[in-house]
């Protein structure tokens, strides 16, 4: 069962390899140099990538899509 749990662990995805991802890695970091080099703000953000404002905040806070 140990080896299982292992095997597990180093198949987990992150980024855009994520299955659930709707954003690639390159429009993440997109969206923070917009957020922190040019000042756009969480709701323009959210209009030019069509997601949440919440989701733009969390990634701009480097809460989601951490490397």
């Amino acid at each position: 069962m140990a080896n299982v749990q292992k095997t597990a662990k180093k198949r987990k995805s992150f980024g855009e390899r994520h299955w659930k991802a709707e954003l690639t890695d390159h429009e993440v970091d997109l969206m923070r140099t917009l957020h922190e080099d040019d000042g756009w703000g969480y709701r323009r953000l959210s209009e030019k990538f069509e997601i949440p404002r919440s989701t733009v905040q969390y990634i701009c806070n480097y809460k989601r899509r951490t490397r």
